[in-house]
C-alpha cells in the first residue's frame, strides 16, 4: 500500500544521511523550498546512472562528506510500480516501504536544503527517470555516472539478462537530450575512472558542482549503511566489502569467461551508445600545452563558435577547492576524441582543470593553457570511420594469405596460390570476435564487437604508416614468449618517441582480457592469433610530425581463431627472388615492427606476379637478407645458416630456432651468404609467429634438396619447436619481464 501524501514516514524514509534521520527532524516542502523548485539549485545532486557502475561507491563517498545527506534511489518503488515489474529481487518489500508516487517523491523529497553550505546527494538509476516528469532536468544539478558496455553487461549477465532498458544506456542519452535542450551543464563521469582515479576525479567533479573538496570522500567503513535501500542484502554484497574506490574490491573479478554470442549485438548497440557519452566525460588534467602544439592552434581557433558555447570551470576559491596532487594530477588520461580536435581559446587560472564539455588537452611537458571549445568540439564527430575490412580469396576450402613484414607473421590479402606462409583454415567465429581497444584520448579500454570496430581517417598509423605492431600466438590460453614480444615493441617505441601510455604488464593484462572475453583464454584453446597494434595517436589535422599528436596511442587487440595449415612433407613453399632490397637501419630499422611495409608489400607483389608464395629479399650487398613476411634459414651439410641480422627483422620464432639448434647441438651460423649457396642447399625453410617452422621446396625455379621434400633438419626443428610451445605453456601464465 502506498504511504500518505505528505506522511512524514514516507518522507524520513528517503532522508537518511551521515547521521540516521528520526522524526524529531521531517523534511518538508516549506515555501522558500517551493519557491526554489522553479529554479536551479546547487544545494541538490542528482545522480543517474545504470547498474553496477560504482553507483553505490559514488552514493557512500557523497555520504561521508560533513556536509551531505544521501538518498538511495528515492524514485525505484515509483519505477517499479509504473513499469509493473515484479522480478526484482524485494520487489514486495520496496513497494510497502517506500513512496510510489514519482511526482510526490519530487514535490516532497527531493527538496534542496535550505541551510547554506549543505547538499542533498540522490543516487537514482536511469531507467527510473520514467516515473518523473522531464521538468526535473531544468533544475538542481545532475551527474552521469556511466561504464564501459563490456564489464556492464558482463557483471550484469550474472544476475539477469542484459537488455538495453536494464543497462540504461538509451536513458542516460536521453537525460544528457534533455539537459541539453534545458540549458543545463552535462556534468558525466565514468566509472572506470572513479575505480583508477579516484582523487583526482571526485576532486574534478566537486570543482564542477561547486563543491569544496573533501578528503573524506576516498574512502568509507566497510559493511551496509543505514542509509542503504532495503534492496541492498541482494545487490550490495561487493560494494559492502569496500572501503573505497579500489580496483582490489570492485564488484566485478578480473573477466575470465567469454560473453555469449547472443549479446555480442546487444554490445555493439551499447558501445555505439556508450561512445556518443564518453567524449562529455569530466577529466582532471594537466593545464598547459606543449610548445609543438601551439603551431597549429591557430588554425583549430578560428573554428570557434561563439563565446556562449564555451562552459568554464566556475570560479572557486583556492581554499575551498585544493589543488590535486602532482601524482594525481599526471596520471589522468588526456581528453576524448571529440574535443580533441578542438584546442585553443582563453586561458585558465584554475590549478584544477574541469574537463568534459570543456576540454582541456594534456600532454606531457606543457607551457601553456588554453581552455576548449565544446563547439569546435562538434567537428571531430564528422570525422567518418576508415573502410570496412576486406574479404579475403578463398580457395580450396583455405584462406591464402600473404605477409606484409619481414621477420614475424603479417596479414594481408594474395592472389591465390598453391600455398603461402600464412595459409589458414577459415572460421566462422571470427565474425564475431571482441576487439581490445585503448583509446589515447580518453585512456578508456573497450572491448568492441569486430563490426562496429574502427580508428578514425585522422589516426596517425591510417594518415602515415606511424605505428607499430606484433603479431602474438596463445596456446592453450597463453601467450607465447610474450617477454620477447613485447621487448621488441617497446624498444621500437623508444626509438621512435613513442609512450605507450602503460606498461608491459599493463599491456598484457588487456591481451588477456580480450582473449579471455572471447574464450580463447581457455586451457584447451587451440589456434589463436592476435595482431597487436599501437598507432601513435590521433591528428588534428593532417600532418607529418609525431609531435602534433593528440593524446596517447591508440592501442588495437585483435584476436581471431586461426590454426595454420599443415602442408604436407612433398609441398613446400616457393620462393622468388626480387629486385626490391632490404635497406640499412640508417634508411629504416628492419628492427623496427612497423605498419610501414611499403618496401615488403612491394616485394610480396613481384613475388605473387611471378608465380610464387613469397619473396626472398637480398641486402644491399647481393647477399641474401630476409623474406618479405617470415625470416629465411638454409641447411648446408647438416649445418643451419641464417643470414646475419643487420638488414632482417629480429624475428622472435628465429631466435627461438636459433636457440633450440644449440640446446640440442644441431650446428647453425649467421653469416653473409648468396644464392647460389641458397639453390645448392640440401633444405630452406622460414620462420614466423604464425606458422612456426615451414619448409621450402624451391627458389627462382631451382627444386631445393630431393625432389623438394622436406628435410630431416628441418622436421627435427618443426618437432622441437612444437615441444618447446608445450613446455612454456605449462608454466602458466607468466607476466613478462621487460
Amino acid at each position: 500500500m502506498d504511504k500518505p501524501v505528505g506522511s512524514e514516514s514516507c518522507l524520513t524514509a528517503w532522508l537518511p544521511g551521515s547521521e540516521p534521520i528520526t522524526a524529531s527532524e521531517p523534511i518538508t516542502a516549506s515555501e522558500p523550498i517551493k519557491e526554489a523548485l522553479a529554479s536551479p539549485s546547487q544545494s541538490l545532486i542528482h545522480c543517474w546512472s545504470g547498474p553496477r557502475c560504482c553507483s553505490t561507491s559514488l552514493l557512500y563517498s557523497f555520504a561521508h562528506r560533513a556536509d551531505t545527506r544521501v538518498l538511495d534511489e528515492p524514485l525505484y518503488a515509483s519505477y517499479l510500480k509504473q513499469t509493473g515489474i515484479t522480478t526484482h529481487p524485494g520487489t514486495e518489500e520496496i513497494l510497502r516501504t517506500y513512496c510510489t508516487d514519482g511526482e510526490q517523491v519530487l514535490r516532497e523529497v527531493l527538496c534542496p536544503p535550505t541551510d547554506p553550505g549543505r547538499y542533498l546527494y540522490a543516487k537514482h538509476i536511469s531507467k527510473h527517470k520514467l516515473s518523473v516528469p522531464v521538468s526535473i532536468f531544468g533544475r538542481d544539478q545532475h551527474v552521469l555516472l556511466v561504464r564501459e558496455p563490456f564489464g556492464l553487461m558482463n557483471s550484469w549477465a550474472k544476475v539477469a539478462e542484459p537488455t538495453q532498458l536494464e543497462l540504461g544506456y538509451t536513458a542516460l542519452l536521453e537525460i544528457i537530450s534533455e539537459l541539453r535542450a534545458a540549458g543545463r551543464p552535462i556534468l558525466l563521469v565514468l566509472s572506470d575512472d572513479l575505480v583508477r582515479q579516484p582523487e583526482a576525479t571526485l576532486r574534478t567533479l566537486c570543482a564542477a558542482l561547486q563543491m569544496p573538496w573533501d578528503p573524506a570522500m576516498l574512502s568509507w567503513p566497510a559493511g551496509p549503511k543505514p542509509y542503504d535501500g532495503v534492496w541492498a542484502p541482494y545487490w550490495y554484497a561487493g560494494t559492502h566489502k569496500s572501503t573505497g574506490f579500489s580496483q582490489s574490491v570492485r564488484f566485478d573479478p578480473p573477466i575470465t569467461a567469454a560473453l555469449p554470442d547472443r549479446l555480442r549485438p546487444l554490445l555493439a548497440e551499447c558501445s555505439a551508445l556508450f561512445q556518443l557519452m564518453a567524449p562529455l566525460a569530466l577529466r582532471a588534467t594537466s593545464s598547459e600545452v606543449p610548445r609543438s602544439v601551439l603551431p597549429i592552434l591557430d588554425t583549430v581557433r578560428s573554428l570557434q563558435s561563439s563565446p556562449s558555447a564555451r562552459r568554464s570551470v566556475p570560479p572557486t576559491s583556492p581554499a575551498a577547492v585544493p589543488p590535486p596532487s602532482p601524482a594525481a594530477a599526471t596520471s589522468v588520461p588526456p581528453a576524448s576524441p571529440a574535443a580533441a580536435t578542438s584546442v585553443g581559446g582563453a586561458a585558465t587560472a584554475a590549478s584544477t582543470a574541469v574537463a568534459g564539455p570543456a576540454q582541456i588537452l594534456a600532454q606531457p611537458g606543457f607551457e601553456e593553457t588554453f581552455e576548449v571549445d565544446q563547439a569546435v568540439a562538434k567537428t571531430a564527430e564528422g570525422l567518418g570511420p576508415s573502410p570496412e575490412g576486406w574479404l579475403p580469396f578463398v580457395t580450396g576450402g583455405q584462406l591464402e594469405l600473404g605477409g606484409d613484414r619481414s621477420g614475424n607473421d603479417g596479414a594481408g590479402e594474395d592472389a591465390p596460390s598453391s600455398r603461402s606462409t600464412h595459409t589458414y583454415k577459415p572460421d566462422p567465429r571470427n565474425a564475431d570476435v571482441l576487439v581490445g581497444m585503448r583509446d589515447g584520448m580518453t585512456g578508456l579500454f573497450e572491448l568492441v564487437w569486430r563490426p562496429q570496430a574502427k580508428v578514425s581517417v585522422l589516426d596517425s598509423a591510417f594518415m602515415l604508416g606511424d605505428g607499430l605492431w606484433e603479431g602474438l600466438r596463445a596456446h592453450r590460453g597463453v601467450l607465447l614468449k610474450i617477454t620477447d614480444h613485447l621487448e621488441r615493441l617497446y624498444e621500437a617505441a623508444k626509438a621512435l618517441d613513442m609512450d605507450l601510455g602503460c606498461t608491459p604488464a599493463e599491456l598484457q593484462s588487456m591481451v588477456y582480457k580480450t582473449l579471455d572475453a572471447n574464450g580463447m583464454g581457455e586451457r584447451g584453446a587451440s589456434g589463436v592469433h592476435i595482431r597487436l597494434m599501437v598507432s601513435r595517436g590521433l591528428k588534428p589535422t593532417p600532418y607529418q610530425s609525431p609531435y602534433i599528436t593528440l593524446g596517447q596511442p591508440l592501442i588495437v587487440i585483435l584476436p581471431e581463431w586461426k590454426e595454420a595449415v599443415a602442408a604436407p612433407p612433398t609441398q613446400g613453399l616457393r620462393l622468388f627472388t626480387v629486385h626490391v632490397r632490404r635497406g640499412a637501419p640508417d634508411v629504416q630499422d628492419p628492427g623496427w615492427n612497423s605498419h610501414s611495409k611499403l618496401n615488403c608489400i612491394a616485394a610480396c607483389i613481384q613475388a605473387k606476379k611471378a608465380g610464387a608464395d613469397e619473396a626472398l629479399m637480398l641486402d644491399p650487398h647481393g647477399f641474401v637478407a630476409t623474406c618479405n613476411s617470415v625470416n629465411f634459414f638454409i641447411v648446408r651439410k647438416g649445418e643451419v645458416w641464417a643470414p646475419t641480422p643487420k638488414y632482417q627483422m629480429q624475428g622472435i620464432t628465429r631466435a627461438a630456432v636459433i636457440k633450440l639448434c644449440a640446446s640440442m647441438y644441431i650446428p647453425c651460423r649467421e653469416l653473409d651468404y648468396s644464392l647460389t649457396q641458397v639453390y645448392g642447399a640440401d633444405e630452406v625453410f622460414v620462420t614466423g609467429t604464425f606458422a612456426g617452422v615451414t619448409h621450402v621446396s624451391s627458389v627462382d625455379g631451382r627444386t631445393i634438396g630431393t625432389a623438394g621434400v622436406r628435410g630431416p633438419v628441418t622436421e627435427r626443428l618443426q618437432q622441437l619447436y612444437l615441444a618447446m610451445q608445450d613446455e612454456e605453456v605449462a608454466h602458466g601464465r607468466v607476466l613478462a619481464k621487460v
